[in-house]
């Protein structure tokens, strides 16, 4: 109930009331029945359930019931955590504290690892290489549903379907994937990869890369020479080389077939508030992040009332209709044929540019951590720990 007030936590909107039934029981009675929803928000951020009498220092000292517990924090540089002798399921886990120590996106994560002054570091795709032909190192992928995408606000020019349907062709998906991702991508024809419940596969040809075709809508929705369409199309700032190159690419793609492209840097931290709730820009050119209950990646950025849609003019009664009816039905054969009938209509209105789906890189030493490494599945999500048998050096 806390957190019901963070309007990003839409999961949680649609509680009406939390009810004790017992110690180990409540009670969550929902305003409608798409309480689905709510059991995956649950699995991420929303289940995040800070102890109410902690919760003047939540931020700073938070008391949980997971496998670790707090031990300290410094701002900007260090977080200790240590095993949780009560944890439920302990023996899951082998190693008897986890030092997440900050460190610069990129190169200097690399640097971090080659210094000893990490064990197991997140990487970006630039340092796949480098590091996967470095003997003493290792690289744990994994694949997931967050994908690099171009992301529309339904205002001028993209108002337009033709307009839409211009950028959709313009982009060179295959390059952006082996530029970004390294080439350890999936290419993205639709918002789902291809091992998801609601991919369709007979949309898989729906936008090749065609200039020229791209081109030719542009000339249908009436722009002509010397009447480009303006895009000012926001990236996250702060020397991220991964978006950088996306940016980059997209720029010189969309100016090709006729758009007028300039580039805006948001730190990603102020993301929410500079180009959403501030409307800056009419074009987001990021890393979506990934859902795992597919109708609810739709929803977000459709969805009526939803806070994405609500910032980019997407609400969009017909994709909300089938996207409840998907909630409502909870995870069957007909829930993933409401999200394919949603999914086809994203891409035949062009309401959203997926381009590639973005792997996870986790890069670690050899000699120090013993065990299986497996790669964060998500952009927000930590890695998987359990298989890690023990840390040394």
């Amino acid at each position: 109930l806390h957190n019901k007030k963070n309007t990003t936590l839409d999961e949680l909107a649609n509680i009406n009331a939390v009810t004790v039934v017992n110690p180990l029981t409540v009670q969550i009675t929902y305003a409608n029945n798409t309480g689905i929803e709510l059991l995956y928000g649950l699995t991420s951020r929303e289940g995040e359930i800070p102890a109410p009498k902690d919760l003047n220092k939540a931020n700073s000292a938070p008391v949980g019931a997971g496998p670790f517990t707090f031990v300290s924090y410094r701002s900007g540089s260090e977080l200790v955590l240590k095993a949780n002798p009560d944890y439920w399921d302990k023996s899951a886990y082998h190693v008897k504290g986890i030092d997440f120590i900050e460190v610069g996106v990129g190169p200097p994560g690399v640097t971090a690892l080659e210094s000893t002054a990490v064990d197991m570091v997140p990487v970006e795709a630039e340092s796949y290489d480098p590091v996967i032909h470095t003997p003493t190192y290792g690289v744990a992928v994994a694949q997931s549903t967050a994908y690099l995408e171009f992301q529309f606000r339904l205002t001028a020019p993209f108002d337009n379907v033709l307009v839409r349907q211009a950028v959709e062709y313009a982009i060179d998906r295959a390059k952006v994937n082996q530029v970004v991702n390294a080439g350890q991508g999936e290419v993205a024809t639709q918002t789902f990869p291809k091992n998801s419940p609601g991919y369709d596969p007979s949309i898989a040809g729906l936008y090749p890369y065609d200039p020229a075709k791209a081109k030719q809508l542009l000339a249908q929705a009436g722009d002509g020479p010397g009447h480009s369409p303006s895009i000012l199309m926001v990236i996250p700032g702060g020397n991220i080389t991964a978006m950088e190159e996306q940016g980059s690419i997209l720029q010189s793609e969309l100016t090709a077939v006729g758009f007028k492209v300039a580039i805006s840097r948001v730190l990603g931290s102020n993301v929410e508030a500079d180009y959403y709730i501030s409307r800056t820009g009419n074009a987001f050119a990021a890393e979506h992040l990934g859902d795992s209950y597919p109708p609810d990646q739709l929803y977000d950025n459709f969805g009526k009332f939803q806070f994405v849609a609500i910032y980019n003019d997407a609400e969009n009664q017909t994709l909300t209709t089938l996207l409840l009816d998907a909630f409502a039905d909870g995870a069957t054969a007909q829930t993933w044929a409401l999200t394919k009938q949603a999914d086809d209509y994203v891409m035949q209105n062009a309401l959203d540019a997926p381009i590639a789906f973005a792997p996870q890189f986790m890069a670690y030493s050899k000699s120090r951590v013993h065990g299986v490494v497996r790669a964060q599945t998500d952009i927000c999500n930590p890695p998987d720990l359990t298989g890690i048998t023990s840390v040394t050096g």
